[in-house]
């Protein structure tokens, strides 16, 4: 990615991470990535480089998120998790099922708007 990239990047993370409020709905979420199906291939060093840039308590690290997607299998990762994460059978699928839900309607709408913002950031249209 290019510096201009990587600047966008950086700036869409930080309006997610302004959005997400650290509650128990979005630790689930911001956990849920390693169960999509798209980053079930990625590396142990893969994750974490993941990890560092999506805090569990729904801080977004911009910088480490930045890097992290110049991998293409990351980025595509991410884009995917982010975009499908709540339909049925998608990674947070077990944050918004049970008897007692961990994310309510208005929480889970929060975490979707945050997230759907990296999309165009990251070119996920491409991924």
């Amino acid at each position: 990615m290019q510096f201009k990239t990587l600047a966008l990047v950086a700036i869409a993370a930080v309006a997610v991470s302004a959005q997400l409020e650290d509650n128990p709905c979005t630790r689930c979420v911001l956990r849920s990535y390693p169960n999509d199906s798209s980053c079930k291939t990625l590396s142990a060093e893969d994750l974490n480089k993941i990890r560092e840039g999506l805090s569990p308590n729904g801080a977004v690290n911009p910088v480490k998120l930045a890097e992290a997607v110049q991998k293409p299998e990351i980025r595509a990762c991410v884009c995917h998790w982010s975009g499908t994460a709540f339909v049925t059978g998608g990674a947070a699928s077990s944050c918004i099922s049970g008897a007692t839900p961990i994310c309510n309607a208005a929480q889970r709408a929060q975490v979707n708007d945050g997230l759907s913002n990296l999309g165009p950031f990251l070119g996920c249209g491409a991924a």
